[in-house]
């Protein structure tokens, strides 16, 4: 019963977005949008398709789209469906189960020419430039920024974020291979910086299963100079997230589409349990540590690959310890 209401719910909304579509080609709109749904993939669309908006508008079917979006632009530029889809639901699950399917869902795959002449898709390709930090500065200087976060970032700062599904049953090899199961390495990690005399604020909102966790765990919570970023930025604006990462000195923890502003406005991040994608080579700032495989048939060890299917059977995630990232924390962010 429940699954058929999600279908339905879903499918509603589906029918909403397309129907919008069509009301805008009748009006003689071109909106444009993207078939990657995720944060980070719309952050970086509306950077990498401005110039296709000054002529156009964007398209957006969700309340966290259309927050995207006006961070961006003027609503002059900005296309929303006629019912916009809540942050309860997900953008990815209605995208490529209902309008990738549509033929009137006539997307923009945007590329990006890199340093070897390769066209590299822009979701796996987005490192800022002078023009990219300056077209984010003066669309902040327009915006309202927490006080709170405004005063936290008067001090050195490093930026935490960490995926974790230890809520969820299914804990497969292959299950969210970009996720780090061992917490326990974090606290240590976490204590480690604050120990710096450096303030940490954790992205992350309470959807989020670390985020559960750890605030749960009071003795970690009540340290001074921890901050968590979803108790200091009303509604999580998108405005704090690219303040955030301007005035942070760096991103540590899982890669995330939560790092798209980090990524564009060309901060450190030092990704950590990462797997090898074939675009690493391209983000010249991000350091990779990435987790390994031990294949108990073939006793030897080699990093975990994004593009491979693992036997649970006979092969053992090694995660990084603390000695590794600790290593590479210092080295690459000089503390």
């Amino acid at each position: 019963m429940f699954n058929l209401l999600k279908f339905f719910i879903y499918y509603i909304f589906s029918k909403s977005i397309i129907l919008s579509l069509i009301i805008a080609k009748i009006k003689g709109h071109r909106p444009v949008y993207t078939s990657s749904f995720g944060f980070g993939d719309n952050v970086v669309f509306n950077i990498f398709a401005k110039n296709k908006i000054t002529k156009n508008k964007i398209f957006c079917f969700s309340k966290t789209q259309y927050e995207i979006a006006n961070f961006f632009y003027n609503k002059k530029y900005i296309y929303r469906s006629i019912i916009l889809l809540p942050k309860a639901l997900n953008e990815s699950h209605i995208g490529y189960n209902f309008l990738v399917k549509s033929k009137f869902f006539k997307s923009l795959f945007l590329k990006r020419k890199a340093y070897d002449g390769k066209l590299i898709p822009i979701s796996f390709y987005f490192q800022g430039n002078y023009q990219i930090k300056k077209f984010i500065i003066n669309r902040l200087k327009q915006k309202k920024i927490s006080e709170n976060l405004k005063k936290i970032l008067k001090k050195k700062t490093m930026t935490l974020f960490v995926k974790n599904f230890s809520l969820k049953k299914n804990n497969h090899i292959n299950f969210q291979v970009r996720q780090t199961r061992n917490l326990e390495k974090i606290y240590t990690l976490i204590n480690y910086i604050l120990k710096k005399k450096i303030n940490l604020i954790i992205l992350g909102n309470s959807k989020d299963h670390f985020i559960k966790i750890l605030e749960n765990n009071k003795k970690m919570t009540q340290k001074k100079n921890l901050y968590l970023f979803k108790n200091i930025s009303k509604d999580y604006s998108i405005q704090d997230q690219a303040y955030l990462a301007l005035k942070s000195i760096g991103w540590v923890g899982s890669g995330s589409g939560a790092n798209a502003f980090f990524g564009l406005l060309n901060k450190k991040l030092l990704y950590i349990d990462w797997i090898i994608q074939l675009s690493d080579k391209y983000m010249k700032n991000i350091k990779y540590i990435y987790k390994k495989i031990y294949n108990k048939k073939l006793k030897i060890t080699y990093k975990m690959n994004w593009y491979d299917k693992y036997d649970a059977k006979n092969e053992i995630i090694i995660e990084n310890n603390f000695q590794e990232i600790k290593k590479n924390l210092k080295k690459y962010f000089k503390l």
